[in-house]
């Protein structure tokens, strides 16, 4: 859910009771009801990335859940990749231009996934492209972040064969 909180979760388990609370990532999220099983709560204001969900009765006895929740970062925005062609067999370095990116996005050209993400400044990945054959012509390439949320700029690669190499003519006359 989004990182300025509002979501309502529905929190599954067992020995829920009246008045428990809840807290995401150590923030109080206000509990709107609990039905045996079942809790209800919304989530509060929180940083983008994975949130452990912590459930604890008013005698103090919890339970958590590492990773029970993702809050989402704003969604990364891909402008320019450089450049624009190269190889198919892959190896070209690419710069991209990227608004919004997190650590640990992955990069993909075409849907193959590319190697070797380096965040280089603020709005600047690199990464080399991968072996995209038998493709050919624009490719998308897509960023996409660890929370899922991505951004893909159309035909911003243009997979180019192989150039032709010629080694004899037979007969030389």
């Amino acid at each position: 859910g989004p990182a300025g909180g509002g979501t309502t979760l529905t929190i599954t388990g067992a020995n829920f009771a009246s008045g428990a609370t809840v807290t995401i990532s150590g923030a109080a999220a206000p509990a709107v009801s609990v039905t045996g099983g079942v809790l209800v709560a919304m989530t509060g204001a929180g940083v983008p990335g994975p949130a452990t969900v912590v459930v604890t009765n008013v005698d103090g006895r919890g339970a958590s859940l590492p990773a029970g929740f993702t809050y989402l970062g704003t969604p990364p925005t891909l402008s320019a990749v450089a450049p624009g062609s190269g190889p198919a067999a892959g190896g070209t370095t690419i710069q991209l231009t990227v608004t919004g990116f997190l650590a640990g996005s992955t990069v993909r050209v075409n849907g193959v996934t590319a190697g070797g993400v380096v965040v280089v400044g603020p709005t600047t990945l690199t990464t080399v492209t991968p072996d995209v054959r038998p493709a050919l012509g624009p490719l998308p390439v897509a960023v996409t972040n660890v929370d899922g949320q991505g951004a893909t700029l159309a035909g911003a690669f243009n997979a180019l064969s192989l150039a032709p190499t010629v080694t004899a003519v037979a007969p030389g006359s």
